[in-house]
């Protein structure tokens, strides 16, 4: 027997081809690219459509007669397309709803890249400084005023303190303590004044009453005021008694009373609110304000060799 007639009886003996489902993706990217619908396919293979569903995803089995016709079905898709047809994978993964990205969709058609209007002169720009369209160096002709920038509305107004007084009637430090549910102030010399009862109104009082010291020299710095909160005080302006973190012994800036300092202009230096802390705020219009408290319940007075809790507020002061 020759060669020839060999492969011919080879041929013959293999049988008709076995068509081979191919994988999940592909059965769903054929099908998609066609454009044809699961309720298509089902009626064409005498399948239900949860059934075909199933089936298209490969978690059905089914009888291989139904994998075969399932597989000529597609291969004949596969047959039909361009022989140069690449899918548009981008297009087929793309959600449906997909959020607005706030960027625009103009293109240079020179480099690609993205086109907005200049906020000086308006003409067409791909330069982006700092997140605003811009010409750079000379290349921009003002025709009108620069467009301000959208102020950012989580940014806080400064406060609006008066000037601060600089002859100091008070003294440096004040101690506040509460009686009958009222606060009031002990000042140096036997003084007492009354004085708010809450804390963000507090620290505005010590900057209009002059609390403070003159500064020692000419290239120094007048001293900030210093307010000691005792106990009744410190339950009276809502801070809590104690400290609940052992080892940094601070009250962190999600604190509820730290919150409303916040939102009345005024934040601690660090981390937080400890047993001496230094609060400051934003004053117009430059500069800051600073007022030093120490609460005596978190162990202000008693810590490192202090020991000064048994002494009244009077004669602490």
């Amino acid at each position: 027997m020759s060669d020839a007639s060999k492969a011919l009886e080879a041929l013959v003996a293999r049988g008709p081809r076995q068509y081979r489902l191919p994988a999940p993706d592909e059965r769903r990217r054929l099908r998609e690219v066609w454009g044809a619908t699961l309720e298509e396919f089902a009626s064409a293979l005498d399948k239900e459509v949860p059934d075909m569903a199933a089936w298209e995803a490969g978690h059905a089995t089914t009888d291989p007669a139904d994998d075969l016709a399932y597989a000529r079905l597609l291969h004949r898709i596969r047959e039909q397309l361009p022989a140069a047809y690449e899918p548009d994978w981008a297009a087929l993964r793309r959600p449906t709803r997909s959020a607005p990205s706030g960027k625009p969709d103009v293109l240079c058609d020179g480099c690609g890249q993205e086109i907005g209007p200049c906020e000086r002169c308006g003409l067409p720009t791909t330069s982006r400084p700092g997140g605003r369209w811009l010409h750079r160096g000379t290349t921009c002709t003002p025709n009108g005023p620069l467009i301000p920038r959208q102020s950012d509305p989580t940014v806080r107004p400064p406060l609006q303190l008066p000037p601060r007084r600089l002859d100091f009637p008070a003294c440096p430090v004040a101690v506040i303590d509460c009686r009958d549910g009222a606060l009031f102030a002990h000042l140096s010399k036997d003084r007492t004044s009354d004085c708010p009862h809450t804390l963000p109104e507090l620290l505005v009082w010590s900057h209009t009453e002059g609390l403070g010291a003159g500064r020692l020299h000419n290239r120094g710095h007048h001293q900030y005021p210093l307010l000691v909160l005792t106990g009744a005080a410190t339950s009276a302006v809502n801070l809590p008694p104690t400290l609940n973190d052992p080892i940094s012994r601070l009250l962190p800036t999600s604190h509820p009373a730290v919150l409303a300092l916040d939102a009345a202009g005024w934040q601690p230096a660090g981390r937080g609110m400890g047993p001496w802390s230094r609060l400051q705020a934003r004053i117009a219009p430059r500069g800051r304000t600073t007022v030093h408290l120490a609460v005596q319940p978190w162990g202000a007075l008693r810590d490192g060799g202090w020991d000064l809790d048994a002494l009244t507020p009077k004669d602490l002061t």
